[in-house]
Formats: structure tokens, sequence, C-alpha cells
């Protein structure tokens, strides 16, 4: 009996240390410029300490409008321009969580995309105690609502049909 209450207990204890923060993002694939789309942060239970969620938006991207669900702690948001993570230059987005949030919660934004082409939105979980993070990547495709080439901006990108011979600059 004594060696299977240890083994129990052994494998709770592994089961519950090695539990991580998921982040689910719901996100369409594509969106059109300059329109308003609405994106889901789904954050499952944080156990403990405090803990930060961050977006890293290309830069010029706007977020106009947000809220929490599920929240029982102070938030505290944080908006930085032209920061550079991964050699790209961001905006940064920060949500701050004083306390654990052991339901979970979901955070709720509005962003306005200022540029067509191809993009990826980072998604950063940071916790002090007792220590950890992790990132999480999205793409999305920023459109016209047309077929037309968007030449001009120093980056070939076939997606548009964009070519040396159709868009030399």
């Amino acid at each position: 009996k004594r060696i299977t209450f240890i083994f129990i207990a052994l494998f709770i204890i592994i089961n519950v240390s090695s539990a991580e923060v998921e982040i689910n993002i719901d996100i369409p694939s594509s969106i059109q410029l300059n329109e308003p789309y609405d994106i889901i942060l789904s954050v499952s239970p944080v156990e403990s300490g405090p803990f930060d969620i961050t977006e890293l938006l290309p830069v010029g991207w706007e977020i106009v409008d947000w809220y929490v669900e599920g929240n029982g702690s102070e938030v505290e948001f944080i908006h930085d321009s032209n920061i550079v993570y991964d050699d790209r230059t961001r905006e940064v987005y920060r949500w701050s969580f004083s306390e654990p949030e052991t339901r979970g919660v979901d955070i709720r934004y509005t962003v306005v995309a200022k540029q067509v082409g191809s993009f990826e939105i980072t998604t950063l979980f940071t916790q002090e105690s007792p220590g950890g993070f992790d990132s999480f990547k999205e793409s999305i495709f920023v459109g016209t609502g047309t077929s037309e080439i968007f030449c001009g901006n120093y980056v070939c990108d076939d997606s548009f049909g964009e070519t040396m011979i159709t868009c030399p600059q």
C-alpha cells in the first residue's frame, strides 16, 4: 500500500508541476486594410503569481478597443511603439495581471491593420514567480479587397502577384 501511495503521490506532483499555461488565439487568417477586426486571446488558468500577456503587432497597427472577461484582478494596459523584437520593429501592447487567474481569462481586442501584406502576430506570456515564458505566433494576411498589386513597399510579395517585372520598386 505504501508503494502504491508513493507512486500516486509522485504522479500527481509531476503532473501538477508540469502544467503549463495555454493560450489560444482566435484570429482570422486574412483581413482587410483599415477595417477593424476582433481578436480573442483565451488564457488557461494561471495558478500562481502575477503575469503579463503581450501582443507584438506590426508597426502602425492599432488596438482601438479591448476588454478582459473572467478577470478578478487589476489589469494594467501598456502600449509602446517601435520596439525591436526578433529583429523586427513592432507595436507592443501588454496586459499586466496583478494576481493569478485561476479561472482563466479571455482578452478581446479590436485591431486595425495599417499595411497590406503578410504579417506575423506574436503573443508572449511572462510570469516572474514561479517564473515562466512562452510565445505563440500567428500569420495573417492583410488585403485591400481588390485585385490591385500593392507596389512600392520595397517587398516583393508574390501573394499580390508582385514580381521583379510587375513591381520593380
